[in-house]
């Protein structure tokens, strides 16, 4: 079982009502905090360059986890028959 923190979903309007978490992140290295309580992302911008000041670069991101019901498995155990052979193309976007 997965738990809450990947809740179970069968569609994107059920996608819509899951919690999303909010990040600021630096994009020259690996710090990142998430934006809870009132922090300003500008302002732990401003602070992450005060201490690294050839870090001038920042991005915000939103994550939803989720997960997808279990399809009943008709296959061998590591491939269920109802599952794609590969994953799903890529979008010109993703590449």
């Amino acid at each position: 079982m997965i738990g809450d923190l990947f809740p179970e979903v069968d569609s994107t309007e059920q996608l819509d009502d899951v919690l999303t978490d909010h990040y600021v992140e630096c994009s020259k290295c690996v710090d990142m905090v998430a934006v809870e309580d009132g922090l300003d992302p500008v302002q732990w911008a401003k602070d992450h360059r005060r201490l690294r000041p050839w870090h001038t670069t920042f991005r915000t991101r939103r994550c939803t986890r989720f997960s997808v019901p279990e399809a009943p498995s008709r296959g061998r155990p590591d491939q269920p028959s109802d599952a794609p052979a590969t994953s799903p193309p890529r979008r010109p976007s993703e590449e």
